[in-house]
């Protein structure tokens, strides 16, 4: 209301609001400028009266593009607890920042203490996991997507795996497989149980 009356003032003498000080050394224009700001930032902060907030129906358009649903979120999207967790994985800008500072210090300390009794495990995996395809090299077995070896019935693979510890962790080679054809439509796989399991998504 204040805003309006100073303007209104405004219209009827340009001049007052260049040579009336309201208050000392501040005019009318400042505090249009003043009260403009203020209006426009509580505009900004009101919440709409119409809208329906559905964390359940949000987090899955989320989580449709991040490919990542773990069992244990499954019909619980709307619960606080569900939204701490799923937090955990964006942090501040900030401590992001001072996360890598830090890492400069304590990296060192990470691959001398941690990381040399994992180091067995490390090389395990790349021997299991890693196979030759011919004009292309040495990769991760789970880039070919061999539904053989790492199927994951739970999510739709033709087989499962013969071995436990080859199997996707939660449907995630399944998940590349689908998003790696949206992305190439023309790409057939020449595997069948791939063939096969993308007749079955279709």
């Amino acid at each position: 209301s204040f805003t309006a009356v100073l303007l209104v003032m405004t219209v009827v003498d340009h001049e007052l609001s260049l040579e009336f000080e309201i208050t000392p050394n501040k005019t009318v224009l400042f505090y249009i400028g003043l009260f403009s700001a203020i209006v426009a930032a509580s505009r900004s902060a009101t919440p709409d009266e119409h809208h329906t907030y559905e964390p359940e129906v949000v987090l899955s358009e989320v989580l449709e593009d991040l490919h990542y649903l773990p069992e244990e979120w499954r019909n619980r999207l709307h619960t606080p607890e569900v939204r701490a967790e799923f937090e955990t994985f964006f942090d501040y800008k900030l401590k992001i920042y001072f996360r890598e500072l830090f890492s400069v210090v304590i990296t060192p300390f990470v691959l001398w203490l941690s990381l040399a009794p994992c180091s067995g495990r490390i090389v395990d995996f790349f021997r299991e996991f890693t196979v030759h395809v011919d004009g292309v090299g040495y990769i991760c077995s789970f880039a070919v997507f061999d539904f053989k070896r790492h199927g994951n019935t739970q999510y739709g693979a033709p087989g499962a795996a013969n071995n436990t510890k080859y199997t996707s962790n939660e449907g995630k080679m399944e998940q590349s497989f689908i998003n790696f054809k949206l992305n190439h439509p023309e790409w057939e796989p020449s595997d069948p149980s791939a063939s096969l399991y993308l007749h079955r998504v279709q």
